[in-house]
């Protein structure tokens, strides 16, 4: 089983990732860069951010390398990047999600390699730190953009913080999913939203826990019959 699991999440990553293009970096020697792909302008070095409401603060005084028309990436722009000088935390962008209790949906940015990277959202509290990463230039619009919507088929999703949402609040999909413990035994827990019983006897039947709440610090998969925005 933990075989399994190990695989699906490498698919699931990969399916969030999308570095299909290939990218130039021109170095401006000012704090800045340029894909030369999509003539986008990045500030080289993110700033740090308390809250998701000081962004908009931020981002409008922010003059640097001689412009002032800075403005936060999408979460496409942002997963299409090809290099992060900070990594191993969040980033917000500018199509960030909220869900219940004051949560909203931050990008993660993890180093596995020497130039490689997993991105994901986690949902983190609006008032968590966050790096703010600066673009300028027309919004790009990938024709496959993979976030924060769940795209068909399985999705990975995370949530960081100090309060739980109820699986009713990620939408109507097929089937929400979590690794757990049952008397200290790991066993896959199951929330199906369209069953009567939520998936109360499909998951007896497997062997399976039922569950309702996501806690924080969890990670969870979504199959999406659909593309479908998160809440």
């Amino acid at each position: 089983m933990k075989k399994a699991i190990g695989v699906i999440i490498s698919v699931l990553l990969l399916s969030l990732v999308g570095l299909s293009q290939t990218f130039a970096m021109t170095d401006n020697k000012d704090g800045t860069l340029t894909d030369e792909a999509t003539g986008l302008m990045w500030k080289k070095n993110p700033n740090g951010s308390g809250d998701f409401s000081s962004v908009a603060t931020y981002i409008s005084q922010l003059n640097f390398g001689k412009y002032n028309d800075w403005r936060l990436p999408t979460s496409a722009e942002l997963t299409a990047l090809p290099y992060f000088f900070n990594f191993n935390w969040h980033y917000w962008y500018e199509d960030s999600k909220v869900i219940q209790n004051n949560m909203r949906s931050a990008i993660m940015v993890e180093k596995v390699g020497d130039s490689e990277y997993n991105q994901y959202v986690e949902f983190v509290p609006s008032t968590d730190w966050a790096y703010i990463l600066a673009v300028r230039g027309p919004i790009s619009t990938p024709e496959n953009p993979s976030l924060p919507s769940l795209s068909e088929g399985w999705n990975l999703v995370g949530i960081k913080g100090d309060s739980s949402i109820s699986a009713d609040s990620i939408g109507a999909v097929a089937s929400i999913w979590k690794w757990t413990a049952v008397d200290g035994v790991k066993t896959w827990a199951v929330y199906i939203p369209g069953a009567e019983d939520k998936g109360a006897s499909y998951a007896a039947s497997k062997g399976f826990s039922l569950f309702t709440t996501i806690n924080p610090g969890e990670g969870f998969w979504v199959n999406s019959t659909t593309d479908l925005p998160l809440p």
